[in-house]
């Protein structure tokens, strides 16, 4: 049973206001992935009578494929969207965005297959078509059945992705509503990008910010803030450690004037404002 909620999609600034404002999300071409050994499908079939023909209906029924990417939570406490690795190498190299959607309210017709995708320490390619099958509609059945190995397995160099995948041989476009989105999150909660979408998106769909916080022993560990809570509190801060900062200057005042008259204020109760 899949216990999915949420799953990420890493993209750049521009594109995600293409996104939002076309409610959604591309089908990629396979042969333009970045993962090498998936942008090449490779197909073989045994040398017998019919090996050609056989070949031919394999990849029409491979070929036309494409597919959705997204990112899964890490565990209970590492969501999607706090990933490094993910912000670096899809999302704009940390200036784009990370959408958080809600897997469940998909509308996902009968062509689309999804699932999470498997990383193994070796690849098995090319994918084998046995003799066995003598037209497309078996070829097209035997795909089916052996979709994992197909679509659904990756090298473990790319297990970083945590990748949950939806693919389709007929769909181009994945269409979504609004409250399909349930956060979008930035790097930067300061920016103009940041405020731009506090003012395209309504209030139901918060703008987070991803950073880093760090522990009693200085260790740095990622979390995920409101932006604008985060600002709200930054200034509250400067504003506090501007009026201790005044305080600390009208003291330190006041003791030059006491100085003149033989007192002193001890220098521990002036430091410990």
């Amino acid at each position: 049973m899949n216990n999915i909620s949420s799953l990420y999609h890493y993209t750049s600034f521009e594109t995600f206001v293409k996104i939002w404002l076309s409610k959604k999300l591309k089908f990629g071409d396979i042969t333009l992935l970045n993962d090498i050994c998936e942008a090449d499908k490779k197909i073989s079939t045994p040398l017998v009578p019919g090996g050609i023909e056989r070949f031919s209906w394999a990849e029409n029924v491979v070929s036309p494929y494409k597919q959705l990417s997204f990112t899964k939570d890490f565990d209970s406490k590492t969501k999607g969207s706090m990933s490094p690795y993910m912000w670096g190498h899809y999302g704009d190299k940390r200036k784009g965005v990370c959408i958080e959607f809600d897997f469940k309210s998909f509308a996902l017709d009968e062509s689309m297959i999804h699932g999470s995708v498997e990383y193994v320490e070796r690849l098995k390619i090319p994918f084998d078509i046995p003799a066995t099958l003598n037209n497309e509609t078996e070829i097209r059945k035997y795909t089916r059945e052996n979709i994992t190995q197909l679509f659904f397995t990756k090298s473990k160099d790319w297990k970083p992705e945590n990748e949950y995948r939806i693919i389709s041989d007929k769909a181009d476009w994945l269409n979504f509503q609004e409250k399909s989105i349930k956060s979008v999150c930035v790097t930067n909660p300061k920016g103009q990008e940041c405020e731009f979408l506090e003012n395209l998106l309504p209030e139901t769909i918060p703008v987070m910010f991803f950073g880093f916080r760090s522990d009693p022993d200085g260790y740095y560990f990622p979390t995920i803030y409101k932006a604008k809570d985060f600002r709200e509190v930054c200034a509250i801060n400067r504003s506090m450690k501007l009026e201790k900062k005044n305080l600390k200057e009208i003291i330190e005042g006041q003791q030059q004037e006491l100085n003149i008259s033989g007192f002193k204020m001890p220098v521990h109760d002036i430091e410990s404002l």
